[in-house]
């Protein structure tokens, strides 16, 4: 009998842990639901939380965090609309013309004069009058609806009576905030929000018909940061990654890189005439300088040359010369190549990147081509950012390429 209680106690105590773990989960997505978190540890990306289901929607930037919203709007009518209070968060940053301590472009929300800080001229200023839930167009005071607020906490509403004018409820005050445009979108996302840690971030999911690759992980929300910045549709930069479109061609440049006895990274070949010249890892300016001067004055076989690069000039390597395939920094057609395999997650290959940039910069001769060497079993997310890398070349061309490169190593 004593078993039969203690085996049911155990049980018990397992169906417990395991409903606590799911309530647990489901919780973090519903407290949070119609607000805007910020990843605190990362770089701040900021993400909307859908009241409807609790997912979450990737907002990148103020003018995608506006139409995105936009386009999860519900229609309201003016008089319901009214029965909401009106939120002002002296932190935004706008013009305010007539000084009564409301935005113009609010006050285009409200209907007020924006060169008028008494727009009923009841004697009363604007903002004074917002702020104390009066009407600042004619008389008395606003009647709310709590249930109304309640209902609409996290919401987007627009006004389908009016122009379409887009308001967030704040879910923390139960508030309206006019969300004109993209600036105004960013500054609700900057000042409205709240910060959460990347653990819990990870047990909301992720809104899939919104946005697909760039959302599947922290890791890969960094990189789309990366390719917005330097301009690059992202939708593009997704459907290329979803298709696997470069996943061979980051495979095979992995392979020739051992081929030609790469072990590490970075791993550099220099190629002029008849010599093939390993650049062992990341060396400074100056060393290579030396290669490089070397090289250019003294011609193969000569003494010079052969007692500088004894034992890293190779002529069995197998390297394959730069081609159309290859993304290339300086002289394409110059008389000397170097062909680097990079890891892009490698710390040694940053360091290297700025040296070659310094010896592009100086050699009008040279051509750097750029491979990718990704070392998974030390940098698992890697062979992300190298097909990713491949990806923005094809939709955004050579500059792009080295743009994104640049943005990542540098």
């Amino acid at each position: 009998m004593i078993k039969k209680i203690l085996i049911l106690i155990i049980i018990s105590i397992g169906i417990l842990s395991f409903s606590y773990s799911i309530i647990k989960a489901e919780t973090i997505s519903e407290r949070l639901k119609g607000k805007i978190l910020l990843q605190v540890e990362n770089n701040g990306e900021a993400w909307y939380i859908k009241p409807s289901d609790g997912k979450r929607i990737y907002m990148a930037d103020g003018d995608v965090a506006y139409n995105m919203m936009r386009d999860l709007g519900l229609g309201i009518s003016n008089n319901d609309l009214a029965k909401i209070p009106i939120g002002i968060e002296d932190r935004f940053e706008c013009l305010d013309t007539d000084g009564d301590g409301l935005c113009d472009k609010f006050e285009e929300g409200l209907g007020t004069d924006p060169y008028n800080s008494d727009s009923d001229d009841d004697g009363f200023n604007d903002g004074i009058e917002v702020r104390n839930n009066y009407n600042p167009l004619g008389e008395g005071k606003f009647s709310y609806d709590n249930n109304l607020i309640n209902n609409l906490k996290g919401k987007i509403l627009l006004q389908v009576e009016s122009k379409g004018e887009a308001w967030y409820i704040y879910p923390d005050d139960g508030k309206r905030y006019y969300m004109t445009d993209g600036e105004a979108a960013y500054q609700i996302m900057r000042y409205l929000s709240l910060g959460i840690s990347n653990t819990d971030l990870e047990e909301i999911v992720v809104e899939s018909e919104e946005v697909q690759w760039c959302n599947s992980s922290n890791y890969n929300t960094r990189i789309c940061i990366f390719v917005e910045n330097i301009g690059v549709n992202i939708k593009d930069l997704e459907k290329c990654m979803e298709d696997n479109r470069f996943a061979s061609k980051v495979a095979e440049s992995a392979e020739n890189a051992q081929a030609a006895g790469a072990s590490g990274t970075p791993y550099s070949v220099i190629l002029y005439e008849d010599l093939k010249v390993v650049i062992p890892g990341a060396l400074p300016y100056e060393t290579i300088q030396v290669y490089l001067d070397t090289m250019i004055v003294e011609a193969p076989g000569f003494g010079g040359v052969d007692v500088l690069f004894s034992g890293i000039h190779d002529p069995s390597i197998n390297i394959i010369p730069i081609n159309d395939s290859d993304w290339v920094l300086g002289n394409k057609d110059g008389e000397i190549s170097i062909i680097e395999h990079t890891d892009l997650e490698c710390p040694f290959c940053k360091r290297f990147h700025g040296t070659m940039h310094e010896i592009i910069d100086n050699y009008p001769n040279v051509g750097w081509a750029l491979r990718h060497f990704p070392l998974t079993q030390l940098h698992p997310d890697a062979v992300n950012k190298a097909e990713a890398a491949e990806c923005v070349g094809d939709i955004g061309g050579n500059d792009k390429f080295w743009e994104f490169v640049d943005l990542v190593l540098l």
